[in-house]
């Protein structure tokens, strides 16, 4: 049952993103609601969902997005990677590391995609920069704000899951 409930969020972030993020327009800039659903899936749930989603969600940002194939993929897996080894190490995720973790994986998921779209154009602008900055400002504010919504989501899971055992 919660695999469901984990199937239809990951839909609903891949059809906000596609659908409505052009209505979630702050001030030109759109939050990444898929990197917000890779990042709270890596902060809350089990390795083998988290390895499981990031693959499908950057296999299917590849596909729909016309960039290069595999980058998505590539750079959802090394987040989910990343957070992975701090829940081994027992990190604790309290707002500070989880505002590091977040900040600076929009931070590697935009540079890498800036870096690319420089590289591709042969135009490596500060406005573009600035782009990125206001991009990875945005998706940093918005995740916390669905974060403590997609917790005890995640956590009322955890409950339906331990009661069923």
């Amino acid at each position: 049952m919660t695999i469901i409930i984990n199937i239809i969020i990951f839909i609903l972030a891949f059809y906000l993103q596609g659908s409505a993020a052009g209505h979630l327009n702050f001030f030109g800039f759109v939050p990444n609601l898929v990197l917000i659903f890779i990042l709270s899936i890596t902060l809350y749930r089990h390795e083998y969902e988290i390895y499981l989603f990031a693959f499908g969600a950057g296999l299917i940002l590849d596909v729909i997005s016309g960039g290069p194939f595999g980058i998505n993929t590539c750079i959802m897996m090394l987040i989910a990677f990343v957070g992975n080894i701090f829940k081994d190490m027992r990190v604790s995720f309290s707002i500070g590391h989880t505002l590091l973790f977040v900040a600076s994986s929009a931070l590697v998921y935009y540079s890498v995609y800036g870096l690319y779209l420089g590289i591709a154009s042969h135009d490596f602008s500060l406005r573009a920069g600035y782009f990125y900055l206001g991009q990875i400002l945005i998706t940093v504010a918005l995740a916390f704000v669905l974060f403590p919504i997609l917790s005890k989501l995640f956590a009322w899971e955890n409950h339906y899951e331990e009661r069923g055992r």
